[in-house]
């Protein structure tokens, strides 16, 4: 009995002291390692970047976007297109000379592991460490390829191995500034991953990785070469990189040895926010299906319940690959957290261009051709678009002929057969027959058929969709000028369709360039809303005396924009010389049946609603002929006839979350209805 007794004893201690030691290392590694330096990389990016867009300015840019997506409307892709976003990744593992599988000379197999762990961890694969059974859960149609090309034409695996002589990288300064501009793929064809070493003291030394957040489309900083398309990527510390149960010789750090690093940072890279909102309780990472969080957790997992904002609903989304917590404890993207990402792909600088980048493409395909657009030209406030495509070979074989189809919103397809001479790499604009539409938002296709009278050896390239507005539905417009360093060359007008001058402003003040020793900002935006009265066509010019426009490398970052009061835009820019001009339709919300007279109101109830809304209508106005509902781009998603008053009530429990139009139609007068769908 002694005996056993003794044993006991003796494994209760051992359990113990192992315990203790497996503390002692989570808390060694809790105090030396955090996952993430995106936040603090993004506060120095707001500081070298001049124009860079702020997280509010971001924000107010891609919160229509995402509902677009949400609404199904993505980039005015059709259903021609497929759904799942191909990225192709080169992947710079940075060394100091050692033998492959030394150090941060890391295997091919430890690359490999991570590729895999990524479609994993945003497919959602069923049987792998990246599927969950998470009601939230999605797979967010987004996968990675290692390129199979290189910028110049040559055939790569998709790994660059650079040997700079360089140990470890001890501060931020050094990636960007130096690592970066010299070892960069084209960042509209690749995303790039640095994997490196990163040591030093500080904060720096602690963090396992980083990423360049998204810019807002139109608000893109400069910093002469060394500006933000040459520093464009992801940075992991080379002993996150991989997984161990993929590849397990490879060379890990102890918790974060799974690959989900790299997942954590590309989803910072397509605009994802911690879940905590970098803040607390009261900070929002704008996805409504993560619940609030007061901050990250860095050990735990889901099994522990951690919900550290009792007075909100839900449970700390710990599971969630934009936390903290362990490698192994991370499994699950949300639905809108694949939005908001998808919303980047389609709209964000470079981000857009990746999806039409053929880098994954194998070379010395015989024939293969790609299409790609380049304007879709509207004639002055008509129904009216002039499409211009462009077709690029990609392959070996000389193109002579080329069937594009082409037409709108899947309607009266029509076919233009192209004949020339392309060689290899040489590309052609073609400009296809105007089309005519209806008033409102649609959407133009094109996709190419055959090549050289037979089929595309490759395919992924060969369709394109674009959304247009031939008028907007607005009663107010919001302005938004950020002048360069030289406000004073720049004035402005909007006309109507009478040449009228309804509102104009300028010229504005010079900035200095330097305070002292120090570069100084440009001022903030002039943000104006424009009452509109009537219906027709309206007509922006900006004009720059100093003839370079207001947005170069010399004078500033700066740019103008118009947009509808819920924000869908209708012009933007700032690259021009003397004179810019952009005219455009609107169509007013306001106009037609009168809801305030003697007839008595016209209401919609409830409102916000979720399942069912209801419209009131006085006796003296009778029935409307038809009822639509809108979404907020201005398409329509449903008409009613009316009959009978029952045909007033609409279900709207299918609906996304978000702000929709109701319109009623009485012999041509229109009444417009705002709702919010919870």
């Amino acid at each position: 009995m002694k005996r056993i007794v003794g044993k006991l004893f003796f494994w209760i201690l051992l359990f113990l002291i192992f315990e203790g030691k497996a503390q002692e290392i989570k808390q060694q590694n809790q105090k030396e390692y955090t996952r993430c330096y995106t936040v603090e990389n993004e506060f120095f990016l707001q500081e070298e970047e001049t124009g860079r867009a702020t997280i509010n300015e971001f924000e107010t840019w891609l919160a229509p976007l995402v509902e677009q997506v949400k609404a199904g409307g993505g980039d005015g892709q059709n259903s021609r297109m497929s759904s799942v976003i191909r990225i192709p990744v080169v992947v710079h593992v940075i060394h100091n000379g050692q033998e492959v599988g030394v150090g941060s000379n890391i295997a091919d197999e430890q690359v490999l592991s991570q590729i895999e762990v990524l479609n994993q961890d945003f497919r959602k694969k069923v049987n792998t460490p990246g599927y969950n059974e998470n009601p939230v859960g999605v797979d967010t149609e987004i996968e990675f390829c290692l390129a199979q090309r290189t910028p110049d034409g040559n055939p790569t695996n998709g790994i660059d191995r650079v040997n700079t002589g360089v140990s470890g990288y001890t501060s931020r300064q050094q990636v960007e500034n130096v690592l970066k501009p010299a070892t960069v793929w084209d960042s509209e064809r690749y995303l790039n991953i640095w994997v490196i070493n990163i040591e030093g003291t500080g904060e720096w030394s602690k963090r396992l990785g980083y990423a360049q957040p998204p810019s807002a489309s139109g608000l893109t900083g400069l910093r002469g070469p060394n500006g933000m398309t040459y520093s464009d990527g992801v940075v992991i510390k080379y002993k996150a990189f991989g997984s161990r149960s993929i590849y397990p010789d490879g060379t890990y750090q102890l918790l974060y040895d799974h690959g989900r690093t790299a997942t954590h940072e590309i989803g910072h890279w397509l605009g994802l926010r911690h879940i905590w909102g970098d803040g607390g309780c009261d900070v929002d990472d704008f996805c409504a299906d993560t619940p609030l969080a007061a901050r990250p957790n860095e050990l735990y997992c889901k099994d522990q319940g951690v919900d550290s904002c009792p007075d909100s609903p839900g449970r700390d989304m710990v599971e969630n690959y934009m936390d903290y917590t362990r490698d192994i404890c991370m499994n699950v993207f949300t639905r809108d957290q694949k939005y908001r990402m998808q919303a980047v792909l389609y709209h964000a600088p470079r981000r857009s261009a990746l999806r039409f980048s053929n880098a994954c493409v194998p070379l010395h395909l015989h024939t293969e051709a790609a299409i790609s657009m380049k304007e879709l030209a509207m004639l002055k406030c008509e129904n009216t678009v002039v499409p211009s495509v462009v077709l690029k070979n990609n392959g070996s074989e000389t193109i002579t002929s080329a069937s594009i189809a082409f037409g709108i919103d899947e309607t009266d397809e029509q076919r233009y057969n192209w004949t020339g001479t392309l060689g290899s790499n040489a590309s052609v604009a073609i400009n296809l027959p105007e089309q005519n539409s209806t008033p409102g938002v649609h959407t133009f296709y094109a996709s190419l058929k055959t090549v050289n009278d037979k089929t595309d050896e490759y395919s992924g390239n060969n369709d394109i969709g674009k959304t247009f507005a031939t008028s907007y539905t607005a009663d107010e417009l919001i302005f938004t000028l950020q002048t360069d360093y030289f406000g004073a060359d720049t004035t402005w007008a909007l006309t109507d369709s009478a040449g009228t001058v309804l509102y104009s402003g300028g010229p504005y003040r010079n900035t200095p360039r330097w305070i002292g020793y120090k570069p100084n900002p440009l001022d903030p935006p002039i943000v104006e809303n424009w009452k509109l009265q009537e219906s027709g066509c309206y007509t922006f010019r900006i004009y720059d005396l100093g003839d370079d426009g207001i947005n170069n490398r010399t004078d500033g970052a700066g740019y103008y924009s118009i947009e509808t009061a819920n924000h869908i835009p209708i012009v933007k820019g700032g690259v021009f010389e003397t004179e810019d001009e952009h005219s455009f339709k609107i169509d007013k919300l306001n106009a037609g049946l009168d809801d305030s007279d003697e007839a008595g109101t016209i209401s919609l109830y409830p409102n916000p609603s979720n399942e069912k809304i209801t419209i009131s209508l006085p006796a003296a106005i009778g029935l409307p002929e038809y009822m639509c509902l809108f979404n907020s781009l201005g398409q329509e998603l449903l008409r009613i006839v009316v009959r009978t008053d029952r045909d007033l009530t609409m279900d709207v429990s299918g609906l996304s979350t978000g702000i929709y139009f109701v319109e009623l139609n009485k012999s041509g007068r229109l009444k417009m209805m705002k709702f919010v769908k919870k």
